[in-house]
C-alpha cells in the first residue's frame, strides 16, 4: 500500500550532515558564519568570489579534521581553545582574501581595457615582443595574481591550523548519536533537550538549538531509521521556526513539513500527515511529491471510513499507542527491543518495576562496614559497602587519593586512543559504536605511583597481580556509554586471552571522577546500581570458583548524561591465583563469601633486586586480548619531509656517494639503476634548499642540472621560469669566483627579459670586476681556471662548511662511508695484529653451533658474528617494534633532555623482554654470547633508517660532562652489541671513524665492542657513525650493557691503557 507514496530521501541513503549540535561541537558552524557576517561588511562585487573562500574553508577544515574527538570527554574540552584559535585564523584568512580579490580585480579590469583599446590584428601576433607580451600575460602573469597568491594565502592559512584538532563529520555524527541515545535511555523530551536541559537540575543556556540544528538531529534518527526520535525532533524544529517559511541558515519550512509527514504516515497517523501535506502545498503549490502523496492520503482515509473497521496503530495518539510504536520502531528488532536491553535503560534511570529482579534477590542484607583485608589497613580500615550478596559485589569508598587521581589521569590523557572490544569470531579488536570512549593503558614502570598502586591492590583483593592486565585508564565521551557485556572470555572466543594467563578472574573497577548525572555501572542480570564517586572502588569476581562464567556479572557503563567520567580497571586473571582463591567443584559454594584475606604479597617490603628476581620467576606476559601499541593514525607527508627528504637527503646522496653530475639515478651493486627522472621543477627545489643553507656547490650543482632539463624552454609544466634559474645561477656562479660564466648566463636572462633590473645592476657589476682585473694584471678569482683543484677549494670553503662539516674527521668520516680512504688516514692506530675469522664458542651453549667470529679491530677489540640471529626472529622482532616507532632523540649533553637532531634522522622502538618470548630468549643468548650480565642493560632498542638516514659520528657511553646521562645507580654504558636486521644494498656502513674500521649490514650478524677501558675511562677510539642509506632500508637493533652487574664478569684495572 506504500507503492504510491514517496519517501523525502531514500532511508538507507547516507546523508552528509554539517549542522552543528551542541555547544562544544559547533566550531564550523561558528566559523562558517563568522565568514558569513565579514561578508556582510564588504562591497558587493566581492561576495561571490568570497564564497568560493567558503568552500575553500572547509575544505581546509576537511583535511586537518581529527574524528574520534565525540569519543572522550576530554578531548572534547580541549576544543575550546581551538575554537577560538580557529577564529582568529578565519578573520586573518578572509581580510588577506579581501586584499588578493581586490588585486585580482584591477588585474581584470587592466585586461578589460586592454582589450577595448588594442585595435590590432592576427598578422601583428607574429611579432615577437608583441606575441611574448601577450603569451606572457595569459600564461604567466594571471596566475600570478590568481593562482600564486591564492596558494600562499591557503598554505599561510594550512599551516595556522595544521596543529588544531578540529572535530570531523564522524564527530558530528557521533554526537548526534548521543544526544539520541541520552533521549531514548533517560526518557528525555526532545523539546527539553533543544533548550538546553538534560535535567531538571542541569541547565545549560549556551546550548539552546535552533530550528536548523534540531533537524540536523532528525534527519540523523530518519536515515538511521528511528522514526520515534525523529517525529519527536521533526516537531521540535518545527516549531523553532516559528511563523518564518525560511531559517537564517537557509532551511525551509517546507522541507520541514515533508519529512514530519511522512514520518506521521509511517506511523499511522493519516490525519496530521494529511494536515501537514495540506500546509506545504500552500507554501509551494506546485510540489510534486506532496501532491501525490495527498492524493494517496486521502485514499487511504477513505478505504478505512469505507471498511468501518479498526484505524491504523497511533491515530488515537494514546499513551498505550505511542509506547508500541516506540517499541515496534525498525531499528528496535532484536537486541534493542529486548527485555534485557529495556531493564538496563530502566536501571540507568532508576526507575525499576515491580518483580524486576525478584529471582535473583539477594538472600542476606546489605550492610556497610570497615574492613581490615590485610594489617597494611589496620589503622586505616576500609569503608566497605556490600552491593550484592549472591555473586558478591563491594563498593570500596576513598580507597584512592586525590593527588593519585592527578597523576594517573596526567599519565593517561597524552595515550588516549579509541577504546576496542574483541571480535569473538575473529579475536580482533575493533572499534564499535555500542562502546564510546577512549581508553589508555598504563605500565606499572611509568610512575612511582602506579607501582605503589600495584602492591596495594594485592593487599586489597588477596590477589597476586603478577598475571593480571596493566591498568586501563577510561574517559567516557558524549554521552559515553558500555552496553551491556561480561568481563570474561567465553570458550567460543578466538584468542580471547593466552591460555598460559587464564581467563579474567577478577574485577577492580576505579572511579576517578565525580559525574553530575547518569554514568552509573548497572548489573543488568541483579538490579544494582553503582553511581561513580571520585575516589571509590567497585570489585567482583568474573568466574566461579570451578573456573566457570558468573553469567549474573552482565554488566554496563550507563552513557554519560551530564559532566566527564573517568575510570580505571585492573582486570585480574587465573595464574597465579592458585593458593590464594582455591578452586572447587561445587558452584553453590562459591559466592557467598566476603573477599578473602591475602596470603602472601610479592615484592612488597622486598629489595629492588628480589622485586626484579620475583617478576622474572614468575614469567609475566601480556595478554594477547590487549591493544600493547595502537597506530594513531597514518602521517601524511609535510613539509618538513620535503625539506628532509627530497632536499637534504639527495644532496647527501651526492656526497657521500658521489652521483655522476646530472644524474639522478642509483647505481645498484648488481650494476642495474632505479631510474628517478627529476624534472627541472623538483632540481630547482634541492637548489633552492641547498642555497638557502649557504650550500654553494650543491645549489650550482643542481641549478645547472635544472637548467639542463629545461632543454629550451621559457617555462617548465609547472610554472618554474628559465629567467629565475639563471638568475640564481649566476650569482652562485658569482659567489665562487666564476666571473665570466655569470656575465654569460646573466646576458641570457636578459635576453628573456630586458627589463630584469638585478640582471642588469648584475651584468655592470661583473663587467666592472673583470675590467678591474684585467687592468691589475693579476691571478683571477678562485675558481676562474675550473680546474679541479678550485672546484674542491670551493667546495670546502662554502659557508655551510665552516666548523664541524670542514672538520678532517668529517672528511675521513665521508671517505670511509664511500670505501675510499687516502693513504696514511689511519697509520697511527694501525692494528699490530692480522685480522682473523674464526669459530668462537663463548660457552657451552655455542658447543654444536659455534659462533663465526669475525675480528674487525684487535685493540679495541671490534668484533662482528655472523649468522647470529634466525630470520624468524628478525621478522618477529621488526613486527613487534613497528608499531612502536617513533623519532629517535639525542640527549642534550647540557640539560640531559632527550631532544631531535638533524644529524640523528631514524625512528626507533624500545622492546621490553616481557613483550614475547622471541625477546627474552634473545637476551638469554646475549648473556651467553657476550659473558655480561643483561640485569641493568637497557632494552632492545630497534631503528629503522628513512630516507638518507644517518647518525653522524659519537660516542655510545656518556662524559663526566653531561647531565643526567644515565643512573648512577646503573653506571655508564660499558659495551654495545648492534645487531643488523636487514641487507642494505647500497651505503648505511657503520664506521669507526678514528679506526677506519668500515662494517657493512649483512642481515644476521652482530657487532659487538667496549665503550669503556677496564679502568671505567671511556675508549675515545670507539667513536662510530652510521652512514646514510643510499639505496633500501636499513634496521638495527641495539643492546647497550651497563657496569652495573658486571664487577666479576669483567673486573676493573687500574692501568688505564687496558
Amino acid at each position: 500500500e506504500d507503492l504510491n507514496l514517496t519517501s523525502p530521501v531514500n532511508r538507507h541513503h547516507r546523508v552528509i550532515l554539517t549542522f552543528p549540535l551542541v555547544y562544544c561541537l559547533s566550531l564550523l558552524s561558528r566559523s562558517l558564519i563568522l565568514i558569513e557576517l565579514l561578508l556582510q561588511s564588504i562591497n558587493m562585487n566581492l561576495k561571490c568570489n568570497l564564497l568560493l573562500l567558503v568552500i575553500c574553508v572547509v575544505s581546509l577544515w576537511a583535511d586537518h579534521c581529527s574524528c574520534e574527538l565525540f569519543t572522550a570527554v576530554i578531548d572534547i574540552q580541549k576544543s575550546l581553545q581551538q575554537e577560538q584559535d580557529l577564529a582568529v585564523a578565519l578573520e586573518d584568512y578572509v581580510s588577506q582574501e579581501m586584499v588578493r580579490l581586490s588585486s585580482v580585480k584591477r588585474f581584470a579590469e587592466t585586461l578589460k581595457s586592454r582589450v577595448k583599446t588594442d585595435d590590432t590584428n592576427s598578422t601583428d601576433l607574429t611579432h615577437p615582443v608583441y606575441a611574448y607580451l601577450m603569451l606572457k600575460r595569459l600564461g604567466v602573469d594571471w596566475q600570478e595574481h590568481v593562482k600564486g597568491k591564492k596558494e600562499e594565502l591557503k598554505n599561510s592559512f594550512e599551516s595556522r591550523i595544521q596543529n588544531l584538532s578540529l572535530p570531523g563529520i564522524e564527530d558530528v555524527d557521533g554526537a548526534m548519536d548521543a544526544i539520541v541515545r541520552l533521549q531514548d535511555t533517560y526518557a528525555l523530551p526532545a523539546r527539553m533537550l533543544s533548550t538546553g536541559k538534560v535535567s531538571h537540575e542541569f541547565n545549560f543556556s549556551k546550548s539552546i538549538m535552533t530550528a536548523d540544528e534540531c533537524f540536523a538531529i532528525a534527519l540523523f534518527a530518519y536515515t538511521k531509521g528511528d522514526l520515534y526520535h525523529a517525529k519527536d525532533w521533526f516537531s521540535v524544529a518545527l516549531g523553532q521556526m516559528g511563523d518564518r517559511t525560511i531559517s537564517s541558515q537557509g532551511l525551509k519550512r517546507s522541507r520541514i513539513l515533508d519529512y514530519l509527514a511522512y514520518v506521521l504516515y509511517k506511523q499511522g497517523h493519516l490525519q496530521e500527515a494529511l494536515a501537514l501535506t495540506n500546509e506545504l502545498l500552500v507554501l509551494e503549490p506546485g510540489h510534486e511529491r506532496a501532491l501525490n502523496n495527498r492524493a494517496h492520503f486521502e485514499r487511504q482515509l477513505a478505504n478505512e471510513l469505507a471498511a468501518g473497521g479498526p484505524r491504523r496503530k497511533g491515530d488515537t495518539g494514546s499513551a498505550e499507542d505511542e509506547e508500541a510504536i516506540r517499541h515496534n520502531a525498525p531499528h528496535r528488532e532484536g537486541w534493542y527491543a529486548s527485555a534485557e536491553f529495556q531493564r538496563y535503560k530502566r536501571l540507568c534511570r532508576g526507575q525499576l518495576l515491580p518483580g524486576d529482579f525478584e529471582s535473583v534477590a539477594s538472600n542476606k542484607p546489605l550492610v556497610c562496614r570497615y574492613h581490615r583485608p590485610h594489617a597494611y589497613f589496620y589503622l586505616a580500615p576500609v569503608k566497605e559497602e556490600i552491593a550484592h550478596w549472591r555473586p558478591l559485589i563491594v563498593l570500596w569508598h576513598g580507597i584512592i587519593g586525590t593527588a593519585e587521581t592527578a597523576t594517573i589521569r596526567q599519565l593517561a590523557e597524552p595515550r588516549l586512543r579509541r577504546a576496542t572490544v574483541q571480535d569473538p569470531a575473529t579475536g580482533r579488536l575493533v572499534t564499535a559504536r555500542y562502546r564510546i570512549s577512549k581508553s589508555a593503558w598504563l605500565q606499572s614502570v611509568l610512575h612511582p605511583a602506579i607501582e605503589n598502586l600495584d602492591r596495594r591492590i594485592e593487599l586489597l583483593t588477596g590477589l597476586s597481580v603478577a598475571s593480571a592486565e596493566e591498568l586501563q585508564v577510561v574517559n567516557y565521551g558524549l554521552g559515553g556509554h558500555y552496553e551491556p557485556h561480561y568481563d570474561f572470555a567465553h570458550r567460543r572466543e578466538v584468542n580471547s586471552f593466552e591460555r598460559a594467563q587464564g581467563n579474567r578472574i577478577a574485577t577492580l573497577l576505579y572511579y576517578l571522577s565525580d559525574v553530575p548525572a547518569g554514568g552509573a555501572t548497572v548489573f543488568t542480570d541483579l538490579g544494582v546500581r553503582l553511581l561513580p564517586t571520585r575516589g571509590s572502588a567497585a570489585f567482583w569476581f568474573n568466574l566461579k570458583r570451578s573456573g566457570e562464567g558468573e553469567m549474573l556479572t552482565r554488566h554496563a557503563a550507563c552513557p554519560v548524561l551530564h559532566g566527564s567520567k573517568w575510570v580505571m580497571n585492573k582486570w585480574f586473571h587465573e595464574r597465579d591465583q592458585e593458593f590464594r582463591r582455591p578452586c572447587i567443584t561445587e558452584d553453590d559454594k562459591m559466592s557467598n563469601e566476603p573477599v578473602p584475606d591475602s596470603g602472601r604479597y610479592a615484592g612488597y617490603g622486598l629489595s629492588s633486586d628480589e622485586r626484579v628476581a620475583d617478576e622474572v620467576s614468575s614469567h609475566r606476559r601480556i595478554p594477547a586480548g590487549r591493544p600493547t601499541a595502537v597506530l594513531v593514525g597514518v602521517r601524511l607527508p609535510q613539509d618538513d619531509d620535503d625539506k628532509g627528504g627530497d632536499g637534504k637527503t639527495r644532496k647527501k646522496r651526492r656526497r657521500r656517494e658521489r652521483l655522476r653530475r646530472g644524474s639522478t639515478s642509483i647505481d645498484e651493486p648488481d650494476g642495474g639503476a632505479v631510474n628517478e627522472p627529476a624534472p627541472a621543477d623538483e632540481c630547482f627545489a634541492i637548489a633552492l634548499f641547498a642555497y638557502t643553507k649557504g650550500d654553494l656547490y650543491h645549489a650550482k650543482d643542481w641549478f645547472s642540472v635544472a637548467l639542463g632539463q629545461m632543454g629550451d624552454r621559457t617555462i617548465s609544466s609547472q610554472g618554474l621560469k628559465r629567467s629565475r634559474i639563471l638568475d640564481y645561477l649566476a650569482y652562485v656562479l658569482y659567489k665562487q669566483g666564476h666571473l665570466q660564466e655569470a656575465l654569460a648566463l646573466t646576458n641570457e636572462l636578459l635576453v628573456l627579459e630586458p627589463g630584469h633590473e638585478r640582471a642588469l645592476n648584475n651584468r655592470a657589476h661583473f663587467e666592472r670586476q673583470l675590467a678591474n682585473e684585467l687592468a691589475a694584471g693579476g691571478p683571477r678569482r678562485k675558481g676562474d681556471t675550473g680546474s679541479a683543484e678550485d672546484e674542491e677549494a670551493i667546495r670546502h670553503n662554502a659557508p655551510h662548511r665552516e666548523g664541524w662539516y670542514a672538520s678532517a674527521e668529517f672528511q675521513r668520516y665521508k671517505r670511509l662511508c664511500r670505501g675510499q680512504l687516502l693513504p696514511g688516514d689511519f697509520e697511527s692506530v694501525a692494528s699490530n695484529k692480522p685480522l682473523v675469522c674464526r669459530y668462537h664458542r663463548p660457552h657451552a651453549y655455542f658447543y654444536l653451533a659455534p659462533v663465526k667470529e669475525e675480528i674487525a679491530h684487535w685493540r679495541p677489540l671490534i668484533v662482528l658474528w655472523h649468522g647470529i640471529i634466525g630470520t624468524a626472529e628478525t621478522a618477529t622482532i621488526r613486527q613487534l617494534a613497528e608499531p612502536r616507532l617513533r623519532r629517535a632523540t639525542v640527549q642534550d649533553p647540557a640539560t640531559g633532555r632527550l631532544v631531535t637532531a638533524r644529524y640523528r634522522i631514524s625512528k626507533s622502538a624500545w622492546l621490553q623482554s616481557v613483550l614475547h618470548p622471541a625477546i627474552e630468549n634473545l637476551d638469554r643468548r646475549i648473556e651467553l654470547l657476550t659473558g655480561l650480565s643483561v640485569a641493568s642493560a637497557e632494552e632492545l632498542q630497534v631503528v629503522n633508517y628513512g630516507l638518507g638516514g644517518h647518525y653522524e659520528p659519537h660516542y655510545d657511553f656518556a662524559h663526566r660532562r653531561e647531565v643526567n646521562s644515565f643512573e648512577r645507580a646503573q653506571g655508564n654504558r660499558i659495551a654495545t652489541l648492534l645487531y643488523y636486521l636487514s641487507d642494505v644494498p647500497a651505503g648505511g656502513a657503520t664506521v669507526f671513524t678514528d679506526l677506519g674500521v668500515r662494517l657493512l649490514p649483512t642481515r644476521g650478524s652482530a657487532a659487538f665492542w667496549f665503550n669503556l677501558k677496564r679502568s671505567g675511562e671511556g675508549e675515545m677510539l670507539t667513536r662510530h657513525a652510521a652512514c646514510p642509506v643510499l639505496h633500501g632500508s636499513k634496521w638495527v637493533m641495539n643492546k647497550w650493557f651497563h657496569e652495573r652487574d658486571q664487577e666479576f664478569r669483567r673486573p676493573c684495572s687500574l692501568d688505564s691503557n687496558e
